[in-house]
């Protein structure tokens, strides 16, 4: 008879409407979560809603219309009071149990029914009368409402904080979601930024103190449908740390995973094994991004504070093999190889039947961590064995490829080593790994190959490679510029492979320019500065010996000098500084903030500087600095610097006939102190050299 009334159509399209909801969850379950008209919400979302109408009815005939046939019977009836009793006895046992959710999440029917209890008893017992007369004073009546307005202010306010902050747990869900089909990173990164907004939003509301009760430690009260673990604010917080993590936010992951691990939440989860291990990975993924800002804290400080977490995990649920396979990377990047290398054959073989096997994707994620322990171990050919039973279970996993490669490289199968490395690629096309493996193998064939022509070819193959990994995410400034510098080595041996002059001058320049991009990404290292240094001094040494290229002098002096103040004692390096300082020394292009003190103490350099004071013409100061050098290439025996000197200086006047020639008689006259000349190791040679600069520069110039 009910159910055959107009509310009665309404139960049973609820019905049917649950029923269907039911069908599609089990036979097309993907359909559950598909995002409704451009809505945030999904038929999954809308579950707390779907129960509505079945709510409704047993309302309306068991509460609302009971009550208006019996006062409609009896005025006096005192159904009414036990309505308003009712309401009131809910709401303190609401209260008790912290207004946790009790049916739903989102738990819209617990304070629906109270709300509706309070409202009908309380209209029922303000208006009823027999006659004219109301069956209950004013006082009564006004006391009821009083208590019943309170009820219903409360109930409406935990209806708005459950489905307000359940409509931002979905927002930012399903901004979650989207992420999957975002076109570009940027899309990506614009819709998590909005899943966090949309959860701190869920949060924030939440966690909104109701009469004071702090409504999250009702996850201690095991009451209720919901798991704690599915509540709002705690689904919110787990999500918005899992994001954070994501993103590379680790200290406030860390920060909200602690919340949860912490009383008086800590209780709320049924897995807080789970909490444990997801913090211990927030914290390895901390440890890597501040290693790689060069932060005070180090890589290894975090991993071994994730430790303690991964053991808390796996102490209280055991059985769970992917927490021994988390914890074995743990030792692994620790460099605890041996300890690794067990605890990966604790996950890779499950003993009691309580235990959670790997899945196999899992398990290949073990056998190429044991792959690389050995491999780090140098026992190559049973790291080859562990990477193939890796493939073997999954096949599709690019870094056991890459672990086969590097086992068959270090074994010299450096043919099988091209292959495992190319099927990698195929997996992976943008992991940048692979590529400089395929480069550093181009690079090591070209060197064992017989006949500049194959040489040459894998050069260029191997620098092809090593480029195209430049430009692959997931690289570190640091691995970028090392890799620049690796693209340089290999670039400056193709310098063989051109006859043409003009094809030499560029390879020379794109040698120089990856260098620069070397520095570009990682500054700190002076050796790029170094190596850039000696590459531009090496490109002028080819160039015609023109003033128009003096410039590379100066950079390679720049260069050289950047390694040079912080590394005084290599002799490669000192070689090179030597040799640009000596070449812009006959040009004239010293001065003395180029140099340090200890440099002044050298022929060349006295007579450079002195050509430079000519050529600023401070000749008092010119004629220091010859008289200098001359003294110094008697002490050194060093004709060769006496005769480029006078070169040197008969080029510059040839080139620049304004200058008074006659200026330049008192240098080829003794002016020095004839004291420290006497106390020279053989003062013969010093006039031999005077005569023979004279000589030289009077030849060159008449």
């Amino acid at each position: 008879m009910i159910l055959s009334r107009s509310l009665g159509a309404v139960y049973w399209l609820n019905l049917v409407l649950v029923g269907i909801v039911a069908f599609i969850a089990k036979f097309a379950s993907h359909l559950i979560w598909v995002d409704l008209l451009g809505s945030p919400y999904s038929i999954g979302d809308l579950y707390p809603y779907l129960f509505f109408g079945l709510f409704s009815l047993p309302v309306w005939w068991g509460l609302v219309r009971p009550l208006r046939v019996r006062l409609y019977l009896s005025p006096t009836d005192s159904l009414p009071r036990y309505w308003m009793a009712t309401a009131v006895v809910l709401t303190i046992i609401y209260a008790l149990l912290r207004f946790r959710p009790l049916l739903t999440v989102a738990d819209i029917y617990p304070p629906l029914l109270i709300l509706l209890l309070a409202v009908s008893g309380s209209i029922a017992i303000w208006r009823v009368k027999v006659g004219n007369q109301h069956v209950y004073s004013a006082g009564v009546r006004v006391g009821v409402a009083v208590v019943a307005t309170a009820v219903a202010i409360l109930m409406i306010a935990i209806l708005t904080i459950q489905t307000t902050s359940y409509h931002y747990l979905v927002k930012g869900n399903t901004y979650r979601d989207q992420v999957i089909s975002a076109e570009t990173t940027e899309e990506a990164l614009v819709l998590y930024e909005q899943a966090i907004t949309a959860y701190d939003q869920a949060i924030a509301i939440s966690e909104r103190p109701i009469l004071g009760i702090d409504t999250r430690r009702g996850a201690f009260i095991r009451f209720g449908i919901p798991t704690p673990s599915n509540f709002i604010w705690q689904s919110a917080m787990n999500s918005q740390a899992a994001l954070r993590a994501n993103l590379g936010s680790h200290r406030q992951a860390y920060a909200s995973y602690s919340i949860l691990l912490n009383e008086p939440y800590k209780p709320y989860a049924n897995r807080p094994d789970q909490l444990y291990i997801w913090r211990a990975i927030t914290l390895q993924g901390w440890g890597t991004a501040s290693a790689d800002q060069n932060i005070t804290e180090t890589n290894e400080d975090f991993y071994a504070m994730s430790q303690q977490d991964f053991e808390d995990g796996i102490k209280l649920n055991p059985h769970q093999m992917t927490y021994y396979l988390w914890q074995a990377v743990t030792y692994h990047t620790l460099n605890k190889l041996d300890l690794a290398y067990d605890t990966y054959e604790i996950a890779l073989n499950p003993q009691d039947r309580k235990d959670i096997p790997l899945t196999n994707s899992d398990r290949e994620r073990a056998l190429t961590g044991q792959g690389w322990v050995r491999y780090a171990q140098g026992q190559y050919a049973e790291s080859d064995q562990l990477f193939r039973q890796a493939i073997a279970a999954n096949p599709k996993s690019s870094e056991a490829w890459v672990g086969l490669g590097y086992a068959n490289y270090s074994q010299g199968n450096y043919a099988a080593a091209g292959l495992s490395w190319e099927k990698g690629q195929s997996l992976a096309p943008d992991d940048p790994i692979i590529a400089i493996s395929l480069g550093t193998l181009s690079w090591k064939l070209a060197g064992q190959a017989d006949g500049l022509a194959v040489q040459c070819e894998l050069y260029a193959k191997s620098v092809s490679h090593f480029q195209d990994s430049t430009g692959m995410t997931g690289q570190t400034a640091q691995s970028l510029g090392f890799t620049y510098r690796t693209m340089a080595q290999v670039a400056s041996l193709l310098i063989k492979c051109y006859d043409d002059q003009a094809q030499k001058q560029a390879q020379y320049e794109t040698v120089i320019d990856l260098y620069t991009q070397a520095i570009a990404q990682d500054s700190r290292d002076i050796r790029y500065f170094a190596n850039r240094g000696r590459w531009r001094y090496a490109y002028w040494t080819i160039l015609p010996d023109e003033p128009q290229y003096d410039y590379l002098l100066d950079q390679a002096l720049a260069d050289l000098t950047v390694y040079y103040n912080q590394d005084l004692n290599d002799d490669t390096v000192n070689r090179f500084r030597t040799a640009v300082l000596n070449n812009m020394a006959k040009r004239g292009r010293l001065s003395l903030d180029m140099l340090d003190e200890d440099e002044v103490t050298t022929a060349v350099t006295n007579f450079g500087l002195g050509l430079s004071s000519i050529m600023e013409e401070d000749w008092e100061l010119a004629l220091t600095f010859y008289e200098k050098g001359m003294q110094l290439a008697a002490e050194e025996d060093n004709k060769s610097a006496v005769v480029d000197a006078a070169n040197a200086l008969s080029a510059y006047l040839l080139e620049n006939r304004d200058v008074d020639e006659t200026a330049v008689y008192p240098i080829l006259l003794p002016g020095g102190d004839a004291t420290a000349v006497g106390d020279l190791p053989n003062p013969r040679l010093y006039w031999h050299f005077r005569a023979d600069f004279a000589f030289q520069l009077l030849n060159d110039l008449f």
